[in-house]
This record gives C-alpha cells, structure tokens and sequence, in this order.
C-alpha cells in the first residue's frame, strides 16, 4: 500500500509541549536553497503575520502576509511587521551593502562606574593598520552630559597608512556644541615606531557626573581592512594615560557654538547675506573687507593701541542730502578744524614760518597792515624813506637830537670828529653839500648878510 506525504497537517491541542531542543523546518531539503522557510500567524479577519527566513533576501524578516501557511515556495510580502524589544545590546553593526561598520557605546570612567575626572582618558575605537596605502574614513559624534549641561563634539577624519609603514598619514575637523563648560577633548593617538597605529579617544576637561556617549560610522576602503577595526564596548575602561608608544594629537577645530554664542576657528565664507542682530566681535591684526560700500547708521569707535577705557569716536552730522567725501591720494595726518586756517575768513594764532617758501597770488595792499607784494612796492619806491625820520628826501642815517653825538669823533665813534650826516656826496636835506661839515655855531654853506641900521 503506497503512502501519500500530506501537504498540511494540523495538531488540534491549546498547547503543544515539545521536549526537543530544536526544531527543524524544511527536513530533508536538497541542492540549492530556494523556499522561504519559518512561521505564518493566522488572525482571523486581520492581516497575518509571521517570521520567516527571506530566501531573496538573504536575511530574516517579520513580515505582514495573506499566507496561511501554505506555499511551498516564496512567501509573498504585503508588508513589513514592527519589532519592539525591552533591550538590544549590540557592539558593531556592518551594512551589507557597504563597508561601513556603526559603533555606538556609552562610558562610565572608572572601573567602579562612578564618574569621569579631570585630566582622564578614554579610548573609542582602534585602528591596526596590516599594510601600507590603507585609508580609512571615521566620522561620529562624541557627547558628554553633566548634570544640565552638554558638550557635543562631531569630528570627520581621514586616515591613511604610510608607505613603507610605519608612517602615517591624517586630517581631522570638529564642531562643537556647548552650554555650560567644555568637558571632553576629542584626540587622535598615534604611533609611528616599529608598528603603526590609530586611536580615536578624548580627554576629560572636568568632572562628568554623567555619562559621555559616542556614536562613529568607519568606513575602510574595502571589506578585508574591517578586520584592522576595534571597539572599545566596555563602559568603565578609562585610563590616566596615553597608550606607551602614542603621541597623543588634538584635532583642529572648525567651529564652536557656546548656547548663544558661535566662534569660528578658520575662515568662515558665506555665499548669501549675513545678519547679525547682535553685537559682532572681529579679533585678529587684519579685518578685510572687500565691498564696494558699508554702511554705517551712526558712528566707527577705534579702540587704540591698548585696550582700556578711551576710545576715539567717528561719526557724522545727520545729513539732508547724499553726500560724498573723498581722501586724498597721499600719506599723512588728517588736521582737525581746530588746527587749520578756513578757506573764508579765519584768524591765525601764532607765528607761520615758510623756510623758503613763498607766499604767491597776494592782492595789492587796502588797510594799514596789509602785506605789500613786490610788483606794489616797486611801483612805489620813490614815497618809501629808508630812515625812520619820515623826511622823504632825507639823506639822514639818524635823526639828528635822536641820540647823543661825540662831534669830535666819527659815526662809527673812530676819528676825530662826529657827524650826523651821511659824507658820501650830495646834499643833505638843507642843501649843502654832504661834504661839508657844520660845526657847533654856525653852518658852512651860502649866508646872506642884512645891515640893520640900513632898514632904519
């Protein structure tokens, strides 16, 4: 009598209790996988659902379905069914469709638990490097939390081994993100001696009362290099030292915003418009600024040299029209109103000393003290005296009774007589000759002479 193998069999109990270990599904199974295999949940007038293992998949899937449990073959999906768990502990997770490896792990600080001091270490993650040319990308997120303060650091490296070993190679940038105190230093750890190594770590800045997370994605640039990764999953592992054999380096940093506050390390270029509501802050020797206007609503304050309490301020008169002020072409001091002659009217208060320059484009004289130019006075020398007697046709050098006169000497007070007057020749303002001498009595020249009992 030949037997029939049934397609379905039904175990009609409210329970089942089965004293075997495992169960196995598909016995029997020949050449090639290619049936879905597990379990399909009937549930009435609801979708079922079941686990099965997803053959075109290659992986394990709970799954929403219209099979009853049925086909010999592919499990048809409707959809995917939600998981929930109390707890998943999980080190690494590598996608299959990349070489990337996640990593997220939370630390404690010492062996007992309890908290992270200041000046401690921690390491995350190592690298081996087995060869030379080996890249590798690290980028994640390490955040500490204490009490109600944060500090998240976000880093993104490039590493690469050298070639010969143990040379290496690497760059590294990160943010930051605070509210309160900086707690953590991000550091790479490197060693170049007979072995090359990397090590991503941080240094605490303070007490953590918290704890510090971190969450990394490493990406090398093949499969076989994810053998050269380590994780460090143990939470109370810190360390009061840099590995014996590390130079321990700390990463440049890009930015940092403190709450309200956003300071950035390098140059910060922005393709739109910026705008500051608040005050901003430049340090630095040199500020460029390459526009073709600023615009400045009241006024520039220049610090000074030294940094204190005085300040010089330039600012403007409110203006009813636009106007335009142009600097000189030249190198020099800017004269304030003050210490400068108007164009229009103005009064000196000091001396002005030309050296040998001169003074052009002067008008003829009006007023009593006005200056004379040269073309006025040549035109009018024949009025000017040269002696300060007034007398215009006076040959006197000195205005006689002026000073006292020794006759018996010279005008220079050497000879033997003294004169008043000038004996170079001419006439003297009385008409006799200059070479004549008067003497005290009488005058030598032409007298006329009158008898006066004639007129009697």
């Amino acid at each position: 009598m030949a037997f029939t193998r049934p397609t379905a069999a039904q175990i009609n109990f409210d329970l089942v209790n089965l004293t075997d270990p495992l169960i196995r599904l598909n016995s029997g199974e020949t050449g090639s996988a290619d049936k879905d295999a597990g379990f399909v949940i009937e549930r009435g007038n609801d979708t079922n659902v079941g686990l099965i293992y997803d053959e075109s998949a290659d992986s394990f899937a709970l799954i929403n379905t219209d099979e009853i449990g049925t086909t010999a073959g592919n499990v048809t999906i409707a959809s995917y069914a939600d998981l929930t768990l109390k707890k998943v502990t999980q080190s690494e997770q590598q996608y299959t469709t990349s070489n990337m490896m996640k990593f997220n792990q939370y630390y404690l600080g010492n062996a007992s638990g309890s908290y992270f001091t200041n000046g401690e270490y921690q390491k995350v993650l190592t690298i081996i490097p087995a060869g030379n040319s080996e890249n590798y990308q690290v980028r994640g997120t390490i955040s500490a939390q204490n009490a109600g303060e944060t500090h998240v650091v976000t880093f993104n490296a490039a590493l690469r081994s050298g070639d010969p070993l143990p040379d290496l190679s690497w760059s590294i940038q990160y943010t930051e993100q605070y509210n309160g105190s900086r707690y953590i230093d991000p550091q790479l750890w490197t060693k170049e001696t007979s072995t090359a190594g990397f090590i991503f770590a941080f240094k605490t800045l303070g007490t953590i009362y918290g704890n510090v997370t971190v969450d990394i994605d490493v990406i090398p640039r093949s499969s076989g290099l994810k053998s050269n990764v380590t994780m460090n999953n143990t939470v109370s592992s810190e360390q009061a030292g840099v590995d014996s054999g590390y130079t321990a380096n700390d990463m440049s940093k890009v930015f940092s915003i403190i709450a309200d506050d956003f300071t950035v390390a390098g140059t910060l270029t922005a393709a739109g418009n910026v705008e500051v509501t608040g005050n901003l802050s430049v340090s630095g020797t040199t500020t460029t600024v390459d526009v073709n206007s600023i615009n400045i609503t009241n006024s520039f304050t220049f610090e000074g040299a030294t940094p204190d309490g005085n300040e010089t301020k330039l600012t403007v008169v409110d203006p009813t029209a636009d106007r335009t002020i142009t600097l000189p072409n030249a190198t020099g001091t800017v004269a304030l109103t003050a210490n400068v002659l108007a164009l229009a009217g103005g009064t000196m208060s000091g001396a002005i000393a030309l050296g040998t320059n001169r003074i052009t484009g002067v008008g003829d004289p009006v007023g009593s003290q006005d200056v004379v130019t040269k073309a006025y006075f040549d035109a009018n020398t024949s009025s000017f005296s040269s002696n300060a007697s007034g007398f215009s046709n006076s040959t006197f050098i000195t205005v006689p009774g002026a000073v006292s006169f020794d006759l018996v000497k010279q005008q220079d007070q050497s000879g033997d007589a003294e004169t008043p007057f000038v004996a170079s020749g001419g006439l003297d303002a009385f008409g006799v000759s200059l070479s004549e001498v008067y003497d005290m009595m009488e005058p030598i020249g032409k007298s006329t002479t009158t008898d006066l009992g004639a007129l009697s």
